[in-house]
């Protein structure tokens, strides 16, 4: 392997972007390696290139690859975090640039760079990239599907501080510990741009010191390498809660030098002149008008990029509706885009939009494009603006708008406009997201521009204003911020909720008061809609269950909505659209969450999936059963758009979306033909705009068999033909065109279709489904990790299996003491014995005699018991002479079989199971199993407190630490997952599969 040091920093940065990296990037690089830890903060002004920490982590990983696992230093996951709706999409697009390059590397400092992070994640992928927001990179590993991955995830606050905490926003509460375990352990939290960092600075720096001492862990087992934690901004904090000097860089007597580059101070030059102005009148149309005005003052001058940036989601929605309507605008694209949009539209509306906004070398659009946004865009997107309206905010909310305006100092000189309401800057005014910031910001402002030549101006150069601002006195320059209150104490006995996972107890913990400060925060649930459920009357129809079995939705079709707001929709409560309250910031104060009085029912009735099952609820009775992060589904008619009340649409999109939204979760690394996808043929979704242009060859093909009564199947081979006219159809219409993912997917099902995997319609009678089932496809929201997990496209047998997964724990756990490392060994190889009961076999399909561990049998009901608690019986009952003697690493093994489908946290569900039968295993399976249906019978319930389940948990938290535990629990898990997605040996089904495919 080729040597890799520091000095060749520089080569491998310019290998990636073709441009050589900034002075202070190669000192903080430099810092690292020579043995100093990450500063707590990194204080550099906008726009000097902060993202590159990113490049700085992973070359410092892989400069220590040849180190031990106990004496590195370098974290393996890197997470980039940031307290906005929209994920750092800067950050990702950056990181999955490095990685594509890596991956692909065949020579020069780039495949040494490779290779050594390959050494460091034991496997093929260089580097891994995930947002916890918005799905995933399709051709890379996901994060948490490996502990040992070098990895780059992008983030909100809210995302990953949940799971740092157990909670996993959005994911099922079976994967909170796995997320919890990897996100406290080896890893580096960078914190961009944090205007409410405070609280979650102080959580973090809470769970760090649980994590540190032994006081927490009576085992005192290093389990890995505790996280580490960075902040960067350019209005970085200077203390910490205790009052304690921050560790910067670059300190005062670095920072000339690590600034020292002309392109930064071409940057930090650039005159960015902005007029200040109160509006006169009330309202918020009086706003929307004086801003459209100013914009198309710049347009006529030749702009060609403008943003609108305002504090509310309701005022943009009213800006843009203004801006569509007007004829000043009618030669413009007027683009809308909040953090109140789906995932999936919003990426379509960046994807459509990024090359003309972008601040690198923008494509010049053809007609000017108006951007109304949100504080959404402050941080974290590479856009770039010729002028600039802004609503007033607080000075480091401002600061980071205007980076966004000439980012480069391209164009020399620009002009802005500073609007604000009187009410906004009133003495007794207390914004909800910038607290008395707007009203000190702008009076501040105010006196720096009676210093300059117009006393309505003040120019927002960094070097400038912007120095300026880092000048004052630490309590004037407090004052000017966006609130940071303190987070609550993180105590113990906080912790141990916390912890308990399946199931999550009541009354649970306030986790936003501990990411966001008590009282900020608002409680969200997720929302998708579907056309096909709707009966007469608008409620769901009966076959919602099965329907959502066959298609469930993901988390790229759903929106994140405020409770109260939902609640309101549901009763026909007639707020404003996207209400002016609605912020764009996670972390703003509560406000505007009072309980919606009685009104007139807009929905009869909504579907609410909770602990692996859905139900319908009728709104008039149930709005009190709405629980924060709960999966909420409406049914909606083929031409209802969003409603505004909810979030924000992207124009021309389906409302149903589900089909395009389970293609763009679909991980391609190894995968076996196109698993977890599904199609629709139904008139409600085909007929909506514009997916009928392309689907048409399948709405002919339903006219004609659609309602053929007698025939169980219709026609495999038209459908296949229809299907693939579609798929036509979606690749005409051009790679950007919405039809091309519709197209693709169509394609994937014409070879992928099999008889087995078409179903009737639940509800639509005489429409179709292909439903290609497959493993779990979306790690991060997985709530199937169940005894349907043993589902695969080939059988396997449970030999085999078990090996494969024992091969994997012992590689995942690198880095664990021995003893340790010798009980994931066992449980590997034991895990999984309890579907050696006949009755699993028969859930199985199995007609032979050798036992199966995974099977391609349709799974219907489930058995009345876990496998993974009778496997616990087993080795309790059956293998006692074979267990460790050391009583924690007796306990830990039987904890980990146990727990090991994110179960017995502290306990296991309830399953009556009335006729336990004999378990024997066949001669030669080793080890031997014989359990008799009256030693079973015996033995306490595993669901009972007497089964020494949940004691079994509480005495290993205590030995391991809350987090200790869950990383162990993880290296089983994922081992066995990696064992199920890649199985050493399959069983051979050439024939059955040739047959099935001739029929």
């Amino acid at each position: 392997m080729a040597e890799l040091t520091p000095d060749r920093f520089a080569e491998f940065f310019e290998a990636v972007h073709d441009y050589r990296p900034f002075p202070w990037q190669r000192m903080l690089l430099e810092k690292i390696a020579a043995g100093a830890d990450w500063p707590q903060v990194i204080d550099l002004p906008t726009a000097s290139g902060k993202t590159a920490c990113i490049d700085i982590a992973v070359f410092a990983l892989a400069l220590q690859a040849v180190t031990s696992p106990q004496s590195r230093t370098a974290p393996r996951r890197i997470f980039f975090a940031v307290d906005r709706r929209i994920v750092v999409d800067e950050a990702f697009d950056r990181a999955a640039k490095l990685a594509g390059k890596l991956a692909e590397a065949t020579n020069g400092i780039l495949k040494d760079t490779a290779d050594r992070l390959r050494q460091v994640s034991g496997g093929e992928s260089p580097l891994a990239v995930s947002r916890l927001r918005g799905g995933i990179a399709r051709t890379q590993q996901h994060w948490s599907e490996n502990p040992l991955q070098a990895a780059v995830i992008t983030s909100t606050v809210d995302q990953l501080g949940s799971r740092l905490l157990f909670r996993s926003y959005g994911g099922s509460p079976l994967m909170a510990p796995i997320h919890a375990a990897l996100t406290a352990y080896d890893s580096l939290i960078i914190l961009d741009e944090a205007h409410c960092a405070r609280p979650f600075m102080q959580t973090v720096a809470s769970v760090r010191d649980y994590l540190d001492s032994e006081k927490w862990s009576s085992g005192k087992v290093r389990i890995a390498m505790p996280l580490k934690l960075v902040v960067m901004s350019a209005t970085a904090p200077l203390e910490d809660a205790a009052g304690n000097e921050l560790a910067k860089f670059p300190n005062e007597q670095e920072r000339n030098a690590a600034l020292s580059d002309s392109e930064l101070t071409k940057r930090s030059a650039a005159v960015k002149l902005a007029r200040m102005e109160l509006i006169g009148k009330n309202g918020t149309n009086a706003f929307a008008e004086r801003a459209l005005s100013a914009v198309a003052g710049a347009i006529k001058t030749g702009c060609k990029r403008a943003a609108v940036m305002v504090n509310r989601v309701g005022l943009a929605h009213e800006i843009a509706g203004l801006a569509k309507v007007e004829k000043e605008f009618s030669s413009c694209d007027v683009v809308l885009l909040t953090g109140r949009m789906r995932p999936i539209d919003r990426d379509e509306l960046l994807s459509r939009w990024s090359r003309f906004l972008r601040a690198s070398a923008p494509d010049v659009p053809g007609k000017p494009i108006v951007l109304v946004t949100t504080q959404c865009l402050e941080v974290g997107a590479d856009f770039g603006f010729d002028f600039l309206v802004t609503q007033c905010a607080s000075i480091d909310a401002l600061l980071q708008r205007f980076g966004r305006l000439d980012r480069f100092g391209n164009l020399g000189g620009t002009n802005a406009l500073i609007l604000a309401a009187k009410s906004d800057v009133a003495a007794d005014n207390d914004d909800p997201i910038y607290g008395k910031g707007i009203t000190k910001t702008w009076n501040w402002l105010q006196e720096a521009a009676k210093n300059g030549p117009d006393p309505a101006t003040v120019n927002f150069a960094i070097n400038s204003l912007g120095e300026n601002f880092r000048n004052l006195e630490p309590g004037v320059r407090d004052g000017m911020l966006a609130p940071h209150p303190d987070a609550p104490v993180l105590m113990p006995a906080h912790v141990d909720i916390l912890c308990q996972t399946a199931p999550h107890p009541t009354p649970d913990i306030d986790v936003p008061a501990y990411l966001h400060g008590v009282g900020r925060g608002q409680a969200e649930v997720r929302v998708a809609f579907r056309v096909d459920l709707a009966a007469e009357g608008g409620g769901p129809a009966t076959g919602y269950s099965e329907l959502l079995a066959l298609c469930p939705p993901k988390k790229q079709e759903c929106l994140s909505v405020p409770i109260f707001r939902l609640k309101k929709y549901l009763l026909g409560q007639t707020p404003p659209p996207a209400a002016a309250d609605d912020e764009d910031v996670e972390g703003a104060a509560v406000a505007g969450e009072s309980q919606p009085e009685t009104g007139s029912i807009q929905v009869k009735q909504y579907l609410r999936f909770r602990d692996g099952e859905w139900e319908s609820l009728a709104a008039s009775k149930a709005l009190n059963l709405i629980r924060p992060n709960d999966l909420i589904v409406l049914p909606m008619r083929p031409v209802h758009k969003i409603p505004a009340e909810l979030g924000t649409s992207l124009d021309d999109a389906p409302v149903d979306r589900a089909e395009e939204a389970a293609w763009l979760a679909l991980p391609q690394r190894n995968r076996r033909g196109f698993s977890g996808i599904f199609l629709r043929i139904s008139p409600s979704v085909l007929q909506q705009e514009p997916l009928r242009k392309a689907a048409q060859p399948l709405l002919d093909w339903l006219g004609e068999n659609g309602t053929d009564a007698d025939a169980d199947v219709p026609d495999i081979d038209s459908l296949r033909a229809q299907l693939r006219a579609a798929a036509k159809n979606g690749a005409a219409a051009g790679e950007k065109s919405r039809l091309a993912d519709f197209g693709k997917i169509c394609d994937a099902m014409a070879g992928a279709i099999r008889p087995k995997y078409l179903k009737p319609h639940p509800i639509e009678k005489g429409s179709w489904i292909i439903s290609v089932p497959g493993q779990v496809v979306d790690i991060d929201e997985s709530a199937a990790d169940e005894d349907a997990a043993s589902a695969s496209d080939r059988p396997v047998y449970l030999s085999e299996h078990l090996a494969d997964v024992q091969s994997a724990a012992e590689k995942f756990a690198q880095g664990l003491p021995e003893d340790l490392r010798e009980v994931l060994d066992i449980a590997g190889r034991w895990h999984d014995l309890g579907k050696l009961d006949p009755r699993f076999q028969d859930l199985l399909g199995n007609l032979g005699s050798d036992p199966l561990a995974k099977s391609d049998n349709t799974f219907t009901g489930r058995p009345d018991f876990r496998h993974e608690m009778v496997s616990l019986q087993i080795v309790q009952k059956c293998l006692a002479g074979l267990l460790p003697t050391s009583e924690i690493r007796r306990e830990l093994l039987l904890h980990l079989i146990a727990a090991h489908h994110g179960h017995a946290r502290p306990f296991a569900p309830v399953r009556i199971d009335l006729e336990p039968g004999n378990i024997v295993a066949p001669n030669g399976f080793d080890p031997p199993v014989h359990l008799t249906a009256e030693s079973r019978a015996a033995l306490p319930k595993a669901q009972h407190l007497g089964s020494g389940i949940a004691d079994r948990f509480w005495f290993l938290t205590r030995s391991f630490g809350w987090w200790g535990l869950a990383y162990m629990e993880s290296v089983l898990r994922l081992a066995d997952w990696e064992a199920s997605a890649n199985p050493h040996t399959q069983i051979a089904a050439n024939a059955e599969a040739s047959q099935e495919v001739c029929s």
